[in-house]
């Protein structure tokens, strides 16, 4: 494994066709790889696990702000909606 890169098992059903990893990079964030020769496309995703309980007291609603930056517009495709937009196409 790489520096700052541990790995963690995966537990699936010995019916599942597709194989996972996961990994724990140096900053913490946590990766769950998984693989599947037969799909036809290929996707990624990201859980943020936080929510309004997580707000510090003195900036309500900063955990729902943040939610909706998640869905704005970057370099590449600057309108909103424009990834989800190219991903539903491609």
């Amino acid at each position: 494994a790489a520096r700052g890169l541990q790995t963690f098992d995966i537990a699936a059903s010995n019916l599942d066709r597709r194989s996972f990893r996961g990994m724990q990079l140096s900053n913490g964030l946590r990766v769950l790889l998984c693989s599947d020769p037969e799909a036809g496309k290929a996707a990624a995703s990201m859980n943020v696990a936080v929510g309004s309980m997580s707000n510090p007291v003195e900036w309500p609603g900063l955990a729902h702000f943040c939610e909706h930056m998640l869905f704005l517009g970057t370099k590449r495709f600057p309108g909103e909606g424009e990834f989800e937009r190219f991903i539903a196409a491609n």
